[in-house]
């Protein structure tokens, strides 16, 4: 993988992509409690001020420190500057595994291709300028929304799985318990770089 130092910063037709910071807290805060964000991922619970500063921003804010070129990214809008969510490449679980692809964006921009829009520029930096050669990403299966950003994005379903917290090594940018608020599986995709 490349190595690269400085903060990126990525800009679309109508997004500014900067990294996340540790002043993002209130937005992620807004983000993390609206229940149909949350639906899929933590069954719509609640996340404390403290869970967010102390778990779960810290872990996010570490992506980039631990893992040069990858991390978290603040999805804002060109329009107004406004945070809309955030998309991140995250190292692979286990090591060796390839990189995870993920957003999340507020309920007001959905259905609008942002999501799309952000997480192509990531996928762009991921195969272009750290020379990865394969992404994966995964999503709840009732979860629609997110399969179709996948599909549209070129990621293949290349497996079906039930989720099961496990103990050590499982990095989440949500709080679970041990098993998940959902009866379904969750759904693996991947992403390959094209041969030139």
């Amino acid at each position: 993988m490349n190595q690269t130092s400085e903060p990126l910063h990525f800009h679309t037709t109508r997004l500014h992509l900067r990294p996340l910071l540790a002043d993002d807290l209130d937005d992620l805060l807004s983000l993390d409690n609206d229940p149909e964000v949350m639906r899929f991922l933590n069954g719509g619970a609640p996340v404390s001020r403290q869970t967010m500063a102390a778990e779960l921003l810290p872990d996010m804010l570490s992506e980039a420190d631990a893992h040069p070129g990858l991390g978290f990214w603040a999805v804002e809008t060109r329009q107004d500057g406004g945070f809309a969510g955030w998309v991140s490449l995250r190292a692979g679980v286990p090591p060796g595994a390839p990189a995870s692809l993920g957003f999340r964006l507020h309920r007001a921009v959905w259905g609008s291709g942002l999501a799309t829009e952000g997480a192509r520029v990531l996928i762009d930096h991921a195969f272009i300028t750290l020379g990865l050669r394969e992404l994966q990403a995964t999503t709840y299966v009732d979860n629609v929304a997110s399969q179709r950003v996948l599909k549209k994005l070129g990621f293949i379903e290349t497996r079906r799985f039930r989720y099961v917290k496990e103990p050590a090594g499982l990095r989440e940018t949500f709080v679970a318990g041990a098993e998940p608020p959902w009866p379904g599986d969750d759904i693996e995709y991947r992403l390959y770089r094209s041969e030139p």
